[in-house]
């Protein structure tokens, strides 16, 4: 068993990073890669499907004749044909440039969908539906690129948005009903994370969606606690007080729970939004109460710091109840 002091106690040059090896390099290599092939694989979906919808048009104009719902079939066959390749053919090692444009193009279907077929728009019905799709393909191919987006599907027919505008981007919810169930959604998903990684050895069932749940679940929750604390989003019946200890709590257990537990993206999370709720509060405060904020940060400081100084200088005392740390 090691100690905390004991690792204080290794030597610096232990701990210095040695060259890499050619193995570490290709792994390396194998990484970026991949990151390029996401991105060629969006961007070229996103344009394919763009430069094919005009040709569509161009083509109705000469097949009148033909019925839009051929057009609409044909898609969706297309669709089902790149999803269906990877189980058909000995494609495993390059399954991805067949099930990513699947799926999206999939996702634009249903919306062509419910446009020709004038159905009432129900941006919740249409993003379970994706959750449900994605997900078993997801599961069934092994695909961790479609588990991530099965997860953010999940999350945005719980209430979670991002819309893309020319130069601005907005992140999160329609209103505080949405919010509510989007946060809510992003909590139990933490606590999932952090009761498998306490009482488990592991769900194998959700490593595919692993890498999705890790980040937007807490990000998701966060946000919606940070939006929260504002001050101007508080009304008369909610405590002003009571909703920053619940912000900054939910920001110190991401933090405490990612680096006990060795949770990198929830620690990551909780630090960003702890941050980020820090920088806001000064603008949400009245000017004459800057002082008595900054006494109270003064106050607070001096007691995590006094926290942490025992804790350095008392690391068994500390141990019995991290047991994590102790193994």
């Amino acid at each position: 068993m090691t100690s905390i002091r004991q690792l204080a106690d290794i030597p610096a040059s232990v701990g210095q990073c040695e060259q890499l090896t050619g193995l570490q390099v290709a792994a390396g290599l194998v990484t970026w890669t991949n990151v390029l092939m996401v991105f060629a694989l969006i961007v070229g979906t996103v344009s394919f499907v763009f430069l094919f919808g005009r040709a569509v048009l161009r083509l109705l104009a000469i097949f009148k004749v033909i019925p839009v719902a051929v057009y609409e079939a044909g898609g969706y066959a297309l669709s089902a044909a790149l999803l269906a390749a990877p189980s058909i053919f000995d494609i495993s090692d390059s399954k991805t440039w067949f099930l990513v444009p699947g799926a999206l193009l999939l996702a634009g279907l249903l919306l062509l969908t419910a446009k020709l077929h004038k159905l009432k728009e129900n941006p919740p019905r249409y993003f379970l539906t994706l959750t449900i799709l994605w997900g078993a393909m997801a599961y069934y191919h092994q695909e961790p690129i479609l588990g991530f987006a099965t997860v953010a599907a999940f999350m945005a027919f719980m209430g979670f948005s991002i819309i893309i505008t020319p130069l601005a981007y907005f992140i999160g919810f329609e209103d505080e009903k949405t919010m509510s169930r989007a946060g809510g959604a992003g909590l139990l998903i933490s606590a999932l994370l952090v009761f498998e990684r306490l009482f488990t050895p592991g769900i194998p069932q959700l490593d595919i969606f692993r890498t999705g749940m890790l980040w937007l679940g807490p990000f998701v929750f966060a946000l919606s606690m940070l939006i929260r604390a504002n001050r101007w989003m508080i009304t008369e019946k909610q405590s002003w007080l009571g909703m920053q200890l619940m912000a900054f709590g939910a920001f110190f257990m991401l933090m405490s729970a990612g680096a006990n537990l060795q949770i990198e993206a929830m620690l990551n999370v909780g630090t960003g939004f702890m941050i980020l709720y820090v920088l806001e509060k000064p603008l949400e405060i009245k000017q004459r109460s800057l002082t008595t904020l900054a006494f109270t940060g003064l106050l607070l400081s001096i007691l995590v710091g006094a926290f942490v100084y025992w804790t350095q200088q008392n690391p068994e005392t500390i141990q019995q109840y991290l047991p994590l740390l102790a193994k």
